[in-house]
């Protein structure tokens, strides 16, 4: 008699596994408290918060969406009354920027340019963050090497640049769906038969509309970092999310409270909020084999559980990472001082 076996099994999983065996093994074996989190990760959390709303109704406002979301997400932190302080020198700023970037248009970083440094507006503001230093200290997340101020700002004018730029395109039917569905393989090596049960949050689901009408439904990630999706986990992650499509569109719609079409395609999205650029994805049987195939590797390799660090850390990966300081006490690094001539 064959036993069943389940395995549970996410893109996040798979693309923190691909690029660093040890974090992999502090988060999912371990269940290690990681440090300090870093500040990028609390604005994507801020973003797709208040996004989470908006697409459900677009008579919101996105910009208030997301002050409510920062206050929401610190009250009882050491970040709240920061926040509270900020408010109009935010407004300052910002309309300082905005200033700079009408009057130079060719510039990328106004606020790193000769115009906001040496402009009163800017000194106040880090005036302010220097006397905010030791409150954000004891907050959990990391605001020395991306100040809450910029983090802040930066939110600000995302939302304002979303909301005009998709005010009038199609709402959303459902938001923030969780899911679980099973697929079934077959280990090459004992023959033994494993369902691994992909599971995560799909941030929402739409019908894509066409000149003449509806032309298929989507399933929609969010990414609130500034570059081109990544091959490994937002493409598999991409795939899960067809998977899960093709079991429980028809609930989804019933959900929603739209008529489902089954001759409608399904078709991924990626919304790269802060490029304000839809990437749309058709996924082909040749995908889905390989997604299968990478699916049933990371199991293969967490059941033999070789876990190897990043060796090459792209873009400094490793200063972003909440097991940094794991790694440095397992390997042993110490800064010392030695008084050399």
């Amino acid at each position: 008699m064959t036993t069943r076996r389940t395995r549970s099994i996410s893109p996040s999983q798979i693309g923190m596994a691909g690029k660093c065996g040890w974090a992999w093994e502090h988060k999912y074996n371990k269940k290690t408290e990681p440090g300090k989190l870093g500040a990028y990760m609390f604005k994507g959390t801020i973003l797709h918060r208040a996004r989470e709303k908006w697409v459900l109704d677009h008579s919101l406002d996105l910009v208030a969406l997301v002050k409510q979301a920062w206050l929401e997400l610190s009250v009882g932190t050491p970040r709240h009354g920061v926040l509270n302080q900020y408010q109009a020198l935010s407004a300052k700023r910002r309309n300082l920027l905005e200033e700079i970037m009408l009057a130079r248009p060719e510039l990328k970083m106004p606020e790193r340019s000769k115009d906001y440094k040496d402009h009163p507006i800017s000194k106040q503001v880090y005036g302010f963050e220097k006397r905010m230093a030791p409150v954000l200290a004891r907050d959990e997340y990391d605001w020395e090497a991306h100040s809450i101020t910029e983090i802040y700002d930066s939110t600000i004018q995302v939302a304002e640049a979303y909301q005009e730029k998709y005010q009038d395109s199609p709402e959303a039917m459902i938001t923030e769906i969780k899911y679980k569905t099973e697929v079934p393989f077959v280990n090459r090596e004992t023959g033994e038969p494993i369902h691994l049960q992909l599971g995560g949050i799909i941030d929402d689901v739409r019908v894509l509309v066409g000149d003449d009408g509806p032309i298929g439904y989507a399933v929609v990630d969010a990414k609130t970092y500034g570059r081109q999706p990544d091959p490994l986990k937002d493409w598999l992650q991409m795939v899960s999310y067809y998977i899960a499509a093709t079991e429980f569109m028809p609930d989804w719609c019933e959900k929603a409270e739209v008529h489902y079409n089954p001759e409608l395609p399904i078709y991924v999205g990626i919304d790269l909020m802060m490029l304000l650029e839809f990437q749309w994805y058709s996924v082909s049987g040749q995908a889905l084999d390989t997604a299968l195939e990478v699916f049933a590797n990371y199991d293969a390799w967490r059941e033999v559980g070789i876990f190897l660090p990043n060796l090459k850390s792209v873009g400094g990966e490793c200063g972003f990472c909440e097991f940094r300081s794991e790694c440095e006490i397992r390997l042993g690094v110490k800064p010392v001082q030695l008084a050399v001539a």
